[in-house]
């Protein structure tokens, strides 16, 4: 990976991360779709992170 790009994308996810309101998310649904979407990421961190030691 480019150095520039192992700076700037964990910056761009810790930027926007922190401007996330939670505050928004109303309804179970809301919840429960973001409990995907996060599942989904480390999921798939986990599975990058294994893979790489193989």
């Amino acid at each position: 990976m480019q150095p520039k790009i192992r700076f700037f994308v964990p910056a761009f996810f810790t930027y926007t991360g922190l401007r996330i309101n939670v505050l928004g998310l109303a309804s179970p649904s809301d919840w429960q779709g973001s409990g995907i979407v996060l599942a989904a990421a480390i999921l798939a961190g986990y599975r990058v992170e294994h893979t790489r030691d193989a």
